[in-house]
């Protein structure tokens, strides 16, 4: 599937992992490190979930498309729609 992540949603999410690697380098407390680590793992938790609800959503739009011109089909376009928005918002 494409990735659909906003430009401002990379930039942040890479913005982010590079303050927390450089501050995981930089503790010295046991503590902090593993507050670190935490976040770090959580980061990458989130964005396989994101994916992962993104890759859903394209493949249903794909299926429902197909009966996007199917008169006796109700709500499709309202149904794409929302799908595809959520699908821009990433």
């Amino acid at each position: 599937m494409a990735n659909t992540k906003t430009p401002a949603l990379e930039e942040a999410t890479i913005s982010l992992e590079a303050a927390l690697y450089k501050w995981r380098e930089q503790a010295t407390d046991c503590e902090v490190a593993e507050l670190i680590d935490d976040g770090l793992t959580a980061i990458t938790e989130a964005n396989t979930e994101r994916t992962e609800l993104l890759d859903a959503l394209e493949r249903a739009q794909g299926f429902i498309q197909g009966f996007e011109d199917d008169e006796s089909q109700e709500g499709i376009a309202e149904l794409l729609a929302t799908i595809r928005a959520a699908i821009a918002k990433g």
